[in-house]
């Protein structure tokens, strides 16, 4: 080493005495340092020049010492110098700083050191006299503290590899954008995971894009780190380098792929597009550009992110080799995984030397044996932060009293975000529990409004009124209010629903169960497809009636015309919904679903749900005996769960000839006022001749008993329409103003006949 040449001394005439001792200390030095040792002509100094033995890099690195005056010598021992990112553990710089004597102290470096690196100086003094053999062997002894602390700092402190230094020096035009991939030493790995990497090579060689993946973000790296080895122990090759930003867009990742000289290794989720349109031409497009200017990129992620953006819809013609598919192996060798968990974190510290590196491993492996092999693998970035944090601040010692503590307290969290079920995350917003809870609280109002508009049901009203009343008031605020009405068509189910809003003023949605032929459609059109499929761009429905409105009424009807895989899938969602009060959207997002109130409405199949009323022999069944049937038909359908989430089913009841006449003749007025109103007529009353309904459902027995009330309310309008228009042709004249209309039928039951009073 060059003489410091930033000291100063006093330069006093000095005796021979204290020459002689300096010379002698030179000899001691000489040969306990390995250092060569040179004392200028003068006699009253003396710096170290050339290290004895090729590559020797322990003890003390550097050495100079001055006579001052006649009163004593000073010696200055550089006994570690590091990078400024680096960190020693705490512990051992109180150990080194308690193991010196009184005569020996931590000083300011006496050199000037650049800015990249610092290190840590000692100064003995002593006596200017020639030293007796007691007072040599005494010297001697604090020569070797200071060497032996020299020993134990530089063991601490990773050696300087000119090969990663070269490799982040290529990085530097790139830094923000890329970082360097360093090398893992290979031959202590199992030959199985090189293989692995051989192969990941081999495609990459060929311009091959390569998308790898696994479960756990460690064990991709770990594999990335033996790729960096085999590629960096070839000159020609482009080194291995990982993508900074969080997002960017397929074109400008494609123009920083050109400029950077790397094989670039990319996150899938960092990839994003101009259009959700046009995601799978621009990365079709992407990866033709890739081979056109052969330069090929590793994808990495999990398979789910993978096949996302690469398998391009339904439409989409994939190849094999458009990336190349490379799932990497579930077991690793803890050990392996124990070493690049720790370098990855020593990146953030300066690094770390191999003697620590052995000891927090040896460390981690005793605190980790009792782990499964998956909760170790996902916990151990977490450990390796940990230790090496514990390491730099108490050293060996108190890395083994706390990772005990550490480890269990990693270990032992289950709670996840997506799993925070007793915080009810999904809410009622208070205005709309306060509605629900006053107008669903009064049975006998909501019963009143029901009975206006459904005819025939009053006592299964009540049944509902009672129900919703029971649902509003002790329903939790995280579930959505729920009830399940069964009946043959056209009894008042879905209007029992439609008028429920009315009453609520809130809005009315229908999911038509029986509308989906396949698992996938109703998937898709209800919670939304993945990003990269067909229609991923748009809201599903589902979404948009709980998150859209402040309160819906949500028919799902027909769930018996659904098939049967279709109903078991759609019963299991939905049962997820009315236990948490939440869904999951196919993109992932959650979205609550408890301002809803969900009606279910369903058939008996094959007729069963008339048949609860048909007696068996003499009388009516008891009320008890069509519930307890009513139950076991629904079993055959729908799963246990899902029925003790729904509650229990209100079956209406099967329409007497009365109560369709009195439906008919309802369905004749709506319809007449609505069509005066679209004609701008206004139509002040309505008489309706007696008995019309009754003899129209005479005339139409079998027919209006065995569709119920909805071919009604369409032969209702038919005969309207014929009729209003030919009341209007018959009058050859606009109408205008009030009019009031007599209503009767024909006598053969075909046509209605109106006439104005």
């Amino acid at each position: 080493m060059n003489q410091p040449q930033s000291q100063t001394w006093n330069n006093d005439l000095q005796s021979g005495q204290a020459t002689e001792a300096l010379k002698q200390a030179a000899e001691f030095m000489s040969s306990l340092f390995g250092l060569e040792i040179i004392v200028n002509q003068d006699g009253m100094r003396l710096y170290s020049s050339i290290r004895k033995g090729a590559g020797q890099v322990i003890g003390v690195q550097d050495v100079c010492g001055k006579i001052i005056n006649d009163e004593y010598i000073v010696f200055q021992f550089k006994v570690a110098e590091a990078s400024t990112s680096f960190q020693l553990p705490w512990g051992m710089i109180v150990e080194a700083i308690t193991r010196l004597g009184p005569r020996m102290t931590v000083i300011k470096p006496p050199v000037n050191s650049n800015d990249k690196t610092t290190a840590l100086w000692v100064e003995l003094r002593t006596n200017p006299t020639p030293m007796a053999p007691i007072r040599a062997a005494n010297f001697s002894r604090q020569l070797e503290i200071i060497n032996d602390i020299a020993n134990r700092l530089q063991a601490a402190i990773p050696s300087t590899d000119e090969r990663e230094a070269a490799l982040k020096k290529k990085f530097k035009d790139f830094k923000g954008l890329v970082t360097p991939i360093l090398p893992a030493p290979v031959d202590t790995v199992q030959k199985s995971d090189l293989t692995v990497a051989k192969e990941i090579d081999y495609f990459l060689t060929a311009s091959c894009p390569v998308a790898i993946f696994s479960q756990h973000d460690i064990v991709t790296h770990y594999f990335l780190e033996l790729l960096a080895s085999l590629i960096n122990q070839k000159t020609t090759r482009h080194p291995l380098g990982r993508l900074t930003p969080g997002s960017i867009r397929a074109i400008e990742l494609l123009e920083l792929i050109k400029k950077t000289p790397v094989v670039l290794v990319i996150r899938v989720e960092q990839i994003t597009f101009g259009s959700v349109y046009e995601s799978n031409a621009e990365i079709t497009g992407f990866l033709q550009s890739l081979l056109a200017i052969n330069r090929p990129c590793i994808f990495v992620g999990g398979s789910i992110q993978i096949q996302n953006l690469f398998s391009g819809g339904q439409i989409a013609a994939n190849s094999p080799l458009s990336p190349v598919l490379i799932a990497l192996p579930n077991k690793v060798a803890n050990e392996d995984l124990i070493d690049c968990s720790l370098r990855q974190a020593a990146e953030f510290c300066g690094g770390l030397a191999a003697g620590a590196q052995n000891q927090i491993r040896s460390a981690i492996l005793a605190h980790t044996r009792h782990l499964p092999n998956d909760q170790f693998t996902h916990i151990l970035p977490f450990i390796a932060n940990s230790s090496l944090n514990l390491w730099t601040a108490q050293g060996s010692s108190g890395l083994k009293q706390e990772l005990e503590k550490t480890v269990a307290l990693l270990s032992g969290k289950k709670e996840t975000v997506a799993g925070m079920a007793a915080q009810f995350s999904a809410q009622r917003p208070d205005s709309i529990q306060a509605c629900f809870v006053d107008k669903l609280s009064h049975p006998k109002q909501l019963l009143d409004d029901l009975k206006s508009d459904i005819f025939g049901q009053d006592s299964v009203l009540e049944t509902v009124a009672n129900r919703l009343c029971q649902e509003a008031v002790s329903r939790p605020s995280n579930q959505p209010i729920r009830l399940c009405l069964v009946g043959t068509s056209g009894t008042g189910k879905s209007q029992t629903a439609m008028r429920l809003a009315g009453y609520l003023g809130i809005p009315y949605e229908n999911i038509d169960a029986g509308g989906y032929s396949n698992i996938q459609m109703a998937n898709t059109q209800l919670f939304g497809s993945g990003p990269g499929f067909v229609d991923s761009n748009k809201t599903p429905r589902l979404m948009k009636i709980a998150a859209y409105h402040l309160g819906c009424v949500l028919e799902v009807s027909d769930l018996d015309h659904a098939t049967r895989e279709v109903r078991e899938q759609l019963s299991e969602q939905f049962l997820q919904i009315l236990q948490t009060g939440q869904a999951q959207s196919g993109h992932g997002t959650t979205f609550s679903c408890a301002s809803l109130i969900i009606i279910f409405t369903l058939n008996l199949p094959d007729g069963a749900d008339e048949r609860l009323f048909t007696p068996i022999g003499f009388g009516q069944p008891e009320a008890g005996d069509i519930l307890n049937t009513l139950t076991t038909e629904l079993k055959k359908m729908l799963s246990p769960a899902f029925l003790s989430r729904m509650g229990q089913a209100v079956l209406f009841n099967h329409l007497s000839q009365r109560t369709l006449a009195m439906i008919m003749e309802s369905a004749l007025e709506k319809s007449l006022r609505t069509a005066g109103k679209n004609f701008g007529i206004d139509i002040n009353q309505i008489q309706i001749s007696p008995s019309l309904g009754k003899n129209f459902i005479k005339i139409k027995n079998k027919d209006a008993i065995a569709f119920g009330a909805r071919p009604l309310e369409d032969r209702a309008r038919e005969l309207v329409v014929n009729a209003f228009l030919a009341f209007i042709e018959n009058h050859n004249m606009q109408l205008a103003g009030t009019v009031n209309l007599a209503v009767k039928l024909s006598q053969k039951g075909e046509r209605l006949l109106l006439t104005a009073y």
